[in-house]
């Protein structure tokens, strides 16, 4: 047999809805919309197609089996090693063919080869195919008036983004026919304020339990924010951090809270930014550490606009010149394979002449209690330099190297390594038009390194 992986026609995308559809009994919307909707394996001798079904169960994984008689069946490999762990009896003479397949087909390498064959046009249309197989295993909910629209935001926990998770487009369409943009922010926006004034109902002195009810209502709340606010309400945010910070909360939903407020304010209220100077003062004030997560970059971005502060770090993209740099400097030092380089964008500070971007991440794992992390640094006048940080997670405690030869320049490097850690949140909030930059910058420079394997016959 000669498996080879295919476009899934129209006609068999249709015996898997019908099949997925009953055998999930309706319930579509959790685990039917990931099946692969897009290709799969075929055997044009026999006639037998799988694709993959995601599953819940990192241990496993799921596929969609059509026969050649047109029957369809689910069944479960061990995920990676493909040995078959559950299938139905009346596929089980196909165990070894489908195991042999998936040995020989299943790795990500021959499912990546496949994939880059197609233009962004095809990728799009792709992308348009698996919204509406989604959109069809999603149920409606009928929606004729405001009130129902309300009962609906009340259902998902005023978290307007689990309507599109849970119901079809024509239930979306209706929530906004009857749920001015307005309005929803307006509920949204009173719904955070009764959750602050909960956070502050509590007394100075909080019992451990206390403690873990408060934490878990500031990343509530922070969640409400990201829905879209109504107004900054300074004062009564202010005060919440305030009490975080008297309560010595400075982790988890407290940190969550303060970022998704910036973020969200910097983003909606763009002209009203000035009114936020009371909270920058007190986190400037009182918040200044290593460990400010993403609220470190909203931070710095205020102290920009609202102060002026335009000397240090800023978070920029990469430019011709410098991907050149790094990419010949990872080359001489045969680290141009590693999948955690940065490409896109990085830290510029303008004034001392350094660009600097993370390169490498230990992958992360729960048995591994330090996250190691690798910086190129090129600094005008200088050939290109690594440093190194690494991080304790069980005291947040962290480590430096930096070549001796740019001691000097340490508190600027360490700052820089602090700020990386969040060059995330900055690719996370860019425009259409940067998003699309970054990607084609991305893909560039894929190419660029495949060429340079190929030319190299690595």
């Amino acid at each position: 047999m000669a498996f080879k992986y295919i476009l899934i026609p129209e006609d068999i995308r249709e015996k898997i809805f019908n099949f997925a559809e009953i055998e999930y009994n309706g319930a579509l919307n959790v685990p039917a919309y990931a099946i692969n909707w897009i290709y799969g394996l075929y055997d044009d001798e026999t006639g037998l197609f799988f694709s993959f079904v995601d599953c819940p169960d990192s241990a496993k994984s799921k596929y969609f089996l059509l026969t050649e008689t047109g029957a369809c069946y689910f069944f479960v490999v061990k995920r990676y090693k493909f040995d078959i762990i559950e299938i139905p009896d009346e596929i089980k003479h196909y165990s070894e063919v489908i195991e042999s397949a998936l040995k020989t087909y299943g790795g990500e390498k021959e499912i990546n080869n496949f994939l880059q064959g197609f233009s962004d046009e095809e990728n799009r249309a792709f992308l348009e195919i698996k919204e509406r197989m989604r959109d069809r295993t999603k149920p409606s909910l009928d929606i004729n008036c405001f009130e129902d629209a309300k009962r609906l935001l009340l259902e998902v926990e005023y978290l307007d983004y689990k309507i599109y998770d849970r119901y079809n487009q024509e239930t979306l369409d209706k929530f906004h026919r009857y749920m001015p943009e307005d309005v929803l922010h307006f509920l949204i926006g009173e719904k955070y304020r009764e959750m602050v004034r909960g956070i502050l109902s509590y007394g100075d002195n909080v019992s451990e339990e206390e403690r873990d009810t408060i934490i878990m209502a500031y990343r509530d709340a922070a969640f409400i924010c990201a829905r879209g606010l109504d107004d900054l309400s300074v004062d009564l945010v202010l005060q919440a951090i305030k009490k975080g910070k008297k309560w010595g909360i400075e982790a988890g939903g407290f940190m969550f809270f303060m970022e998704f407020y910036l973020k969200h304010s910097l983003k909606r209220f763009k002209d009203k930014i000035m009114e936020l100077k009371p909270i920058l003062d007190y986190l400037n004030e009182h918040m200044v550490n290593a460990f400010l997560g993403g609220l470190e970059m909203y931070r710095s971005e205020l102290n920009r606009l609202i102060y002026g502060k335009n000397d240090g770090f800023e978070y920029v993209f990469s430019t011709d010149e410098i991907r050149d740099r790094i990419f010949n400097f990872l080359e001489e030092q045969g680290l141009l394979f590693n999948p955690s380089i940065n490409w896109t964008t990085g830290l510029l500070d303008e004034n001392e002449g350094i660009f600097m971007t993370q390169i490498y991440r230990n992958p992360p794992c729960r048995e591994v209690y330090e996250d190691f992390y690798k910086y190129i640094v090129l600094k005008d006048g200088e050939l290109p330099f690594l440093i190194y940080g690494d991080v304790d997670r069980r005291v947040g405690e962290w480590f430096y190297f930096i070549p001796p030869k740019y001691e000097y320049l340490s508190d600027k490097l360490k700052e820089g390594i602090m700020l990386c850690q969040y060059d995330k949140q900055f690719r996370m909030n860019l425009s259409d038009e940067d998003s699309e930059k970054n990607k084609a910058i991305n893909r560039q420079m894929k190419q660029r390194i495949e060429a340079y394997r190929e030319s190299r016959n690595i």
